[in-house]
């Protein structure tokens, strides 16, 4: 791994990290409408410049126990199309290289592509994320036809 920059967050306690090239605004959460049917950790859609935007909650995603609602959007997009994550706060930015990352299968003892690296910094451990797959396979399908 290259030196990286990531926005950093919050979801409860933990740290997490989203590439930077991959992180297109980072939002005061907006109010969201509601869509029926479709699963709890996809709380809805908003508008930004003329376009819905999927909201996934990050509680419910990394499978935190839910506190308060989040504070920030992550607008982010992958290959079905852009997203936003609800998250607790934002950090700021920061780098990560070879030197302050280990890998997962070196800690976990196996490979999770959500996961791409755990990031050191201090005392400090942060999750750094595959955007690709924070985003649930169930609902790439959803997110492609809303930005389509």
């Amino acid at each position: 791994m290259d030196e990286l920059t990531y926005v950093v967050f919050k979801v409860g306690n933990e740290r997490y990290g989203l590439p930077i090239d991959k992180v297109e605004r980072i939002l005061a959460a907006q109010p969201v409408t509601r869509l029926p049917k479709t699963p709890k950790m996809l709380v809805g859609l908003f508008e930004m410049s003329g376009e819905c935007i999927p909201v996934i909650d990050a509680q419910l995603r990394f499978e935190i126990e839910p506190q308060a609602v989040g504070k920030n959007f992550i607008v982010t997009s992958c290959e079905a199309g852009r997203y936003a994550l609800r998250v607790d706060s934002v950090d700021g930015i920061e780098e990560f290289d070879d030197t302050s990352t280990d890998t997962p299968h070196k800690i976990l003892g196996g490979t999770d592509p959500f996961l791409k690296a755990i990031g050191r910094r201090g005392d400090e451990l942060t999750a750094l994320l595959d955007p690709e797959y924070v985003l649930p396979q169930e609902l790439k399908k959803k997110v492609a036809k809303i930005a389509a």
